[in-house]
C-alpha cells in the first residue's frame, strides 16, 4: 500500500534543508512550462535543487500544498519525488505587508513529503531567480496560467471568484424568455458578483504594487501575472423586492440540474437569503448543547419533501467580504434545487 500519508519522522535524520530554505543556486532556473492535475495549473521551474512546481488552484480561492499534493499523487504516485522536488501555492491570507501567503510541501522516495511549511516570496524568486508569477484568486482562467511565459505582460482577465463560478447564472437566464423574473435575478447577481470581484482583484493588486516600492517589502517580488478586464456596464440596481422573490420562486420550484447548480451558487454567496419567504437562523454547536442535539437528529430525506436545509459553514465565501465561525444555518422552505455540493445533503429532524 502506498504510504503517501506518512510525513517524515521529525526524528529521521535530514542532510539538507528544506528546499525552499536553502541557499540560491549559483544559476538562475529554467522555467519548463506548465502541467496541469485537476483542479490545479502548476508552473514548473528546473532548478539545481530540483524541479519547482508552483500552483495555482482553479477551482477554489483558497488551498493548501497538501491538498495539491493529494491531487497530484493520484496522477504521479510514488513517482511524485522524480517529478517535482517542492509544490508550493498561494493562499488568500495576506501577510502584515500584503503579500499572500505561501505554503509549500518537500517531496521524498516512498511517497512521503514533509511537513507544510510557510516559505516567503523572497525565498521562492531567490530559487527561482526571478519575481514570481502570481493571478489572484478572481484572476485564474485555466488556459490564461497554463500559457504564461516568462516575461508576458500582465493578462487582462474578466474577473470571477475561483471558489465562486456564476455560470449556471448566465446558463439559466439565457433560456428564460424576455421579462422573465428568473433570468432578471440570475443576470444581476451575476453582473454583482463580476464587479464584486473586479474591485477586489484591482484593490489587492494596488496594495501589493504599493508595497513593492520598498525593496525590502515581500511584495517587491510578486510579479503581477493578470489584472481585471474593466467593467464597462454602469452598476446596476437590485431588483424590487417582488421581482427577486417571483424569480427565486420559479428557480426554487425546478428539479432540473441547472436549477440546482444556481441554487448552489445563491447559498454559497448569501445563504438563500433572497429566497421566497426564506428564514435564515445560524446554530452554533459548540456553544449551544441544544443545537448539537438537534444537529445530531439530522437525517438525510427526500428532496422534494424536506422541509428544512441545514448547512455547516466555517468559511465565506470572499466576495462576500464577511467573517462567520462554525456555525449551522438552517433555511425554511428547503430549496427543491439543492442537492449535495459543498453543503450536506438537504435533511429533517428525526
Amino acid at each position: 500500500m502506498p504510504n503517501f500519508w506518512r510525513k517524515r519522522d521529525p526524528h529521521e535524520s535530514q542532510s539538507e534543508p528544506l528546499v525552499l530554505m536553502r541557499a540560491a543556486p549559483s544559476e538562475p532556473a529554467r522555467f519548463s512550462g506548465s502541467r496541469t492535475f485537476d483542479d490545479f495549473v502548476v508552473l514548473n521551474w528546473e532548478t539545481e535543487y530540483g524541479t519547482v512546481g508552483w500552483a495555482h488552484p482553479t477551482h477554489t480561492a483558497h488551498t493548501s500544498a497538501v491538498s495539491l499534493s493529494h491531487a497530484m499523487y493520484e496522477h504521479l504516485w510514488d513517482h511524485m519525488h522524480k517529478a517535482y522536488a517542492t509544490l508550493v501555492t498561494p493562499l488568500l491570507l495576506v501577510n502584515l505587508d500584503q503579500s499572500p501567503e505561501l505554503r509549500a510541501v518537500d517531496l521524498y522516495p516512498g511517497g512521503r513529503m514533509s511537513e507544510e511549511y510557510e516559505p516567503t516570496w523572497h525565498d521562492l524568486a531567490a530559487l527561482l531567480g526571478t519575481p514570481v508569477p502570481w493571478f489572484h484568486y478572481a484572476l485564474r482562467d485555466k488556459k490564461t496560467i497554463t500559457d504564461w511565459k516568462p516575461g508576458d505582460p500582465p493578462a487582462i482577465v474578466p474577473a470571477q471568484d475561483a471558489g465562486l463560478r456564476t455560470g449556471p447564472l448566465l446558463e439559466l437566464a439565457a433560456d428564460e424568455p424576455y421579462g422573465s423574473p428568473a433570468a432578471t435575478v440570475c443576470l444581476w447577481l451575476a453582473r454583482h458578483l463580476r464587479r464584486l470581484d473586479a474591485a477586489a482583484a484591482q484593490r489587492d493588486i494596488s496594495e501589493i504594487r504599493a508595497a513593492a516600492k520598498d525593496p525590502n517589502s515581500d511584495c517587491a517580488y510578486v510579479r503581477i501575472a493578470a489584472v481585471p478586464a474593466p467593467v464597462p456596464r454602469p452598476t446596476d440596481d437590485e431588483p424590487g423586492e417582488t421581482t427577486r422573490r417571483a424569480g427565486w420562486a420559479q428557480i426554487t420550484e425546478r428539479r432540473d440540474v441547472l436549477a440546482e447548480a444556481v441554487a448552489q451558487v445563491v447559498l454559497q454567496w448569501d445563504g438563500g437569503r433572497s429566497w421566497p419567504a426564506a428564514d435564515v437562523a445560524q446554530f452554533d454547536p459548540v456553544s449551544s448543547p441544544a443545537a448539537a442535539e438537534w444537529i445530531e437528529r439530522l437525517r438525510p430525506s427526500s428532496i422534494s419533501a424536506a422541509p428544512i436545509t441545514a448547512s455547516c459553514s466555517t468559511t465565506t465565501p470572499p466576495a462576500a467580504r464577511r467573517s462567520a465561525g462554525p456555525t449551522i444555518s438552517a433555511r425554511s422552505p428547503c430549496s427543491r434545487a439543492s442537492r449535495s455540493g459543498s453543503a450536506p445533503s438537504p435533511c429533517s429532524p428525526r
